[in-house]
């Protein structure tokens, strides 16, 4: 006879690792949403997705407790059916999805790299794949990966992250890949993808930079010289190593951090001239450093809110919104060396572009303030 045994688990995580738990229910029967049974008593715990155990196997029901539940009483009744004797017909269509996420996306990866792709485009996917499995928390199937997942990743987890809409839609186009290869399209579709228009950059005027530094905490000042004379992405700052910086040849060199799921464009790995001044306050910094990383928090681990952090300094002065961000330095950096004419291409050398195009788009910053010069110069005759 065949089981009728059928249990409602979440997988959620504890101080030893993730860890299956039975759902708690209220004396009707009903779901207490997200609460789970511990050693200790019933704990609400909202990270993490919901199970069903039955005929020694987990079926992934996703993160919302009322559909968990409703999946449970289904399930109950196809085992009780068939175990009478009955034959349970699929209104649903069911899921030919099995295995784990992670394996799925390294199985895709590796298709990747047999494949005849440039090194960018697999270090691009496998970024996307790294991201991907640490937005879907608590997930360990790829059964379990629902629509919420995918679309959670490519809006809300990669804004946090601080990526524009372009970059968005770029990873968008990955993912789907991966979900078209597991023949989970209807997840995400066309209409997902980010909306995007490639406006100008912005940069820094020098009295708006005066306001931020007036705000910002001096501890901090350091950390955003840097972005502003070395031009670095944000991930670049993030990820910087003492062993990054070359004490003797006086340089920045920026290479892949697989252990920080850091990996460049090839074209974006390059080496940045460093000023006296600025050796030796980094130097200073080293001497009291007890981490290899550059820029930590006050316990020890790489600088992660950045964005966050931004949003705060800048509200207290009146720089105009849309250059509240960390790129608003790398474009003063770029926009300050071609006002002081160094040549293109020791620009785009120090920025990481391999394009021409992408340098000489902040040249649109200089031809806006030219055009502000000359319009001050015009006299109109006015009452």
């Amino acid at each position: 006879m065949a089981s009728r045994t059928v249990a409602l688990y979440k997988y959620v995580p504890s101080e030893s690792g993730w860890k299956y738990l039975k759902a708690a229910f209220h004396n009707n029967n009903r779901i207490k949403p997200h609460v789970v049974l511990t050693p200790d008593g019933e704990k609400t715990i909202k990270t993490g997705s919901y199970y069903l155990y039955h005929s020694r196997k987990w079926e992934a029901v996703g993160d919302d407790p009322t559909e968990a539940h409703r999946r449970l009483l289904k399930k109950r009744g196809e085992l009780l059916t068939v175990a009478n004797g009955g034959m349970v017909v699929q209104t649903e269509r069911t899921s030919t999805v099995s295995g784990t996420l992670r394996g799925a996306l390294d199985e895709w990866l590796e298709e990747v790299e047999d494949g005849d792709f440039h090194q960018d485009t697999y270090d691009a996917k496998r970024l996307v794949a790294e991201e991907f499995v640490k937005s879907c928390k608590g997930v360990k199937l790829l059964s379990g990966v629902t629509r919420k997942h995918r679309l959670t990743y490519i809006n809300a987890h990669l804004k946090k992250q601080g990526n524009d809409d372009r970059t968005r839609f770029n990873k968008f186009l990955h993912l789907r890949q991966f979900l078209n290869r597991n023949k989970l399209t209807e997840h995400l579709t066309k209409k997902d993808a980010p909306k995007y228009s490639i406006k100008d950059p912005v940069a820094l005027e020098d009295d708006e930079l005066a306001q931020f530094w007036k705000v910002c905490q001096p501890y901090k000042h350091l950390m955003y010289t840097l972005l502003l004379c070395c031009g670095l992405r944000l991930r670049e700052i993030q990820t910087l190593l003492w062993t990054d910086i070359l004490w003797n040849e006086g340089l920045i060199r920026i290479r892949p951090r697989p252990e920080w799921g850091f990996f460049p464009k090839k074209e974006h790995c390059r080496d940045i001239p460093l000023s006296d001044d600025l050796l030796e306050k980094l130097r200073q910094k080293k001497l009291m450093s007890k981490s290899a990383v550059v820029f930590t928090t006050k316990s020890g681990k790489p600088v992660k809110h950045l964005w966050d952090d931004l949003q705060r300094i800048f509200a207290k002065t009146t720089v105009p919104k849309e250059k509240w961000h960390a790129h608003t330095f790398r474009a003063t950096f770029c926009t300050t060396l071609l006002r002081q004419n160094m040549p293109v291409p020791d620009v785009m050398r120090v920025m990481g572009h391999r394009d021409v195009k992408s340098t000489m788009r902040y040249m649109a910053i200089l031809e806006k303030s030219k055009l502000r010069e000359k319009m001050a110069s015009v006299k109109f005759a006015v009452a």
